[in-house]
């Protein structure tokens, strides 16, 4: 739904046009120490926030993250020490509070709403890349998962995920590095590739995507002229401006090694698997 691969930019690499806008964010090297691969927040003031969208308040979800922690967080207003890597105010929220992973899932049910912080009890290495991940699944349990691997759930019997009507009103966006309507508890140290599901992901794609030892893949659409083909195409293999502009934009180097394209048909077009090296 949304992929923001944060390569010097808020931008939304998924083609959905979920842009956000940056404050005080410097680029620095991600996971593969690749330069302009992630975004600096510095703890106080640094933030994205992606303006406020209907699809935001979605059940079931899935969304994922590369994250970097300093190992502190200076700004906080609450009586922990609280770094938000994202949220939707009252709806949901993943954050290191007190050195651990925790997440909120803001619920309804027939006679309360109600906004907890759940404990993983799992503590974040500093200064070292830790892929995160936030599940809900239709109202009924949320779990994280930390490098591929399922950590804690938490079950919601007969409710539904509360979409807070003042969230609504006012357009309060989905902030990420920092607490959306509050402004307070910034994350402090890197961040990298976040994405948004509107599907549960398996416990496979999970694993795939906190594989920090392979390349990167990514897909594109593009329009389909009627035609299937099927083949290898050669390293020296030309792309157009189009592709070289979007690997551009995903690897972060003006040139690379295409190893392969495949083509799959997935009826409103072609799908074209690209790989940067």
């Amino acid at each position: 739904m949304a992929y923001y691969l944060l390569h010097g930019d808020a931008n939304d690499a998924s083609g959905n046009g979920y842009h956000g806008t940056m404050t005080e964010l410097v680029p620095t090297t991600d996971r593969f120490n690749q330069a302009n691969g992630a975004l600096q927040f510095n703890g106080t003031t640094s933030a994205i926030d992606v303006p406020y969208s209907l699809p935001f308040n979605v059940d079931p979800f899935t969304i994922t993250a590369w994250i970097n922690w300093a190992g502190s967080c200076p700004n906080t207003y609450t009586a922990y020490s609280e770094c938000v890597i994202f949220m939707r105010e009252n709806m949901y929220a993943l954050a290191v509070r007190d050195g651990t992973l925790q997440f909120a899932i803001g619920t309804l049910s027939a006679k309360t709403n109600s906004w907890q912080w759940i404990n993983t009890d799992v503590k974040i290495q500093a200064n070292q890349w830790t892929h995160v991940a936030l599940q809900f699944d239709k109202g009924s349990i949320a779990s994280v998962y930390i490098n591929g691997k399922f950590i804690k759930s938490n079950l919601y019997p007969d409710r539904v995920l509360y979409a807070d009507p003042f969230i609504m009103y006012y357009g309060i966006p989905l902030s990420i590095g920092r607490r959306t309507a509050l402004g307070g508890t910034p994350f402090y140290g890197a961040l990298s590739d976040i994405r948004i599901y509107n599907r549960v992901l398996t416990v496979e794609e999970l694993g795939q995507l906190a594989e920090n030892n392979t390349p990167q893949f990514t897909t594109a659409w593009i329009n389909w002229d009627g035609i299937c083909p099927n083949h290898y195409w050669d390293d020296n293999e030309v792309l157009s401006l189009a592709e070289s502009q979007f690997m551009h934009s995903l690897c972060g180097a003006e040139h690379y090694s295409l190893q392969f394209i495949h083509w799959t048909n997935r009826g409103l077009g072609l799908i074209r698997v690209l790989q940067c090296l």
